[in-house]
């Protein structure tokens, strides 16, 4: 599962935060795009190595997340 909420930026899996490779996904108000779920998308996180994590869901979506080395908390605070 994916938050979406405040469009797909981040993720925090195991302790540890990623951020999309890609930069920020969203309708540019800061909400997902319109073929996303809001709060959450449902899918599968993979890890393809240590500093990276895939998700993918069933609608064909895929985003590259890369790990935020030292990072204790998100960029920013989602309402």
């Amino acid at each position: 599962m994916l938050d979406t909420h405040c469009g797909i930026d981040e993720l925090h899996v195991e302790g540890q935060w990623y951020e999309r490779a890609q930069g920020p996904l969203d309708d540019g108000s800061g909400n997902p795009p319109d073929d996303w779920d809001n709060p959450e998308q449902m899918g599968t996180i993979t890890r393809v190595d240590e500093t990276t994590l895939v998700f993918t869901d069933e609608v064909g979506h895929r985003e590259e997340f890369v790990l935020r080395p030292g990072a204790s908390e998100a960029k920013r605070a989602c309402d």
